[in-house]
């Protein structure tokens, strides 16, 4: 009788904790747009594109911060980023921007890729990186310049993938006008690749 107890003791136990032990299904999200909207954007030869990231932003983490806690990141439970940030961002501007090979590196340092939660519960999508046009064999940087996007960014994660696709069309396409102002520019015919 005592065993009998024990057992039933038993899976009481598991079924009152059977919820706890269940996982989380996770939604996994992109950059990827229509292609309608995505179509190359390349005024420059470029040769390679890269983006690097500091240790904070080189998980799949889809991160967020609290306006009230400007200090604090916090990342999403239940969605993550497919890869991550730096690489999925590479591979949209690889897409957008090069057109042939080229004789200039494009490298770009990501700072901050985050979505941020006002006091309402809405939320901002924020894109900060530097951008350096850098010789295709040499470390030498013919142009740098720094980037910061913003987009409303709704109340989710699934929304902030959204403005995070829209986010890194638009930096392509001002990367894109950035060379090829340059170009245009009195020193410009002294890059080669922005000829």
């Amino acid at each position: 009788m005592r065993i009998l107890m024990v057992a039933l003791g038993c899976l009481l136990l598991a079924a009152c904790g059977g919820g706890a032990g269940r996982r989380i299904e996770m939604a996994v999200y992109d950059l990827e747009v229509p292609t309608a909207s995505a179509a190359p954007v390349a005024v420059s030869l470029l040769e390679r594109v890269e983006v690097r990231a500091p240790s904070w932003l080189a998980a799949t983490s889809m991160q967020y911060r609290l306006a009230a806690e400007p200090g604090r990141r916090h990342g999403f439970a239940d969605s993550r980023w497919a890869g991550p940030p730096a690489e999925l961002l590479e591979g949209v501007l690889k897409r957008r921007l090069l057109a042939a090979a080229g004789q200039c590196r494009l490298r770009l340092d990501l700072e901050e890729f985050v979505q941020v939660f006002d006091a309402s519960g809405d939320s901002r999508a924020r894109l900060a990186l530097g951008a350096s046009l850098l010789s295709a064999r040499v470390d030498s940087k013919l142009l740098v310049r720094r980037f910061e996007l913003e987009l409303p960014a709704g109340r989710n994660a699934a929304a902030g993938a959204a403005a995070f696709a829209e986010l890194s069309e638009g930096l392509a396409s001002a990367i894109a006008q950035w060379l090829a102002e340059a170009g245009r520019s009195p020193a410009g015919p002294a890059i080669a690749c922005l000829r």
